[in-house]
């Protein structure tokens, strides 16, 4: 118990370091590139605690190789994001890096979801149609990551290959409000089924 007290405050700790250097914009170039890798270390070492507390803690397979990849999801957005900020310098490398984003964005509470299936489930045998729930999340991607061609979740202000994700230079269209629609049916969904798993735990004990 000590130690994961331990743990919990060292985890948070780092978090509020992250927040704060997040927030600290000093005037030298050369220290933003600091504060900006040392901020972005933190998130990727927070990430690979988090992988390592899952795979001790859970014991349900599938749950955990659900949350597992759903942590390397956040991994990736992690390098879209360095990516985005100090690697590209394209305009069109910009905005697909912007475009990824939404590969964990979508893909993460859907495995929340699939994960609170599991432990709502109680059982360790997967069934062939849960992958179905998979199937929105992977559609609404590809639309996102197909926008250059129909322009359904972002509409350019000026020209699509001017278009980086800069704050005013584009307006959302239909594709954008149902990808937030999906996330947030996922995550209400995934609560729901972890709250009453929790109480069916509870009940038995």
């Amino acid at each position: 118990m000590h130690k994961q007290n331990h743990n919990r405050w060292l985890f948070v700790g780092f978090l509020l370091l992250a927040g704060a250097l997040h927030s600290f914009d000093p005037a030298s170039e050369f220290y933003v590139s600091i504060i900006f890798c040392a901020e972005y270390l933190i998130y990727a070492g927070m990430i690979l605690f988090w992988i390592q507390s899952v795979n001790r803690r859970l014991s349900s397979t599938w749950a955990k190789r659900y949350l597992m990849s759903a942590a390397c999801l956040m991994l990736l957005f992690v390098i879209a994001q360095l990516t985005k900020f100090r690697i590209a310098v394209s305009p069109g490398l910009i905005r697909y890096c912007w475009y990824i984003y939404y590969i964990p964005i979508l893909s993460i509470p859907t495995l929340f979801m699939m994960a609170c299936f599991r432990l709502f489930a109680g059982s360790e045998q997967r069934k062939p149609h849960e992958l179905c729930f998979l199937l929105p999340a992977v559609m609404l991607t590809l639309g996102i990551l197909t926008n250059d061609l129909h322009k359904l979740a972002f509409i350019p202000g000026t020209v699509i290959a001017e278009m980086t994700g800069a704050p005013n230079t584009y307006t959302h269209g239909i594709l954008y409000y149902m990808v937030y629609a999906w996330v947030g049916g996922t995550m209400a969904a995934g609560i729901i089924l972890l709250l009453i798993a929790c109480r069916k735990l509870y009940e038995l004990y």
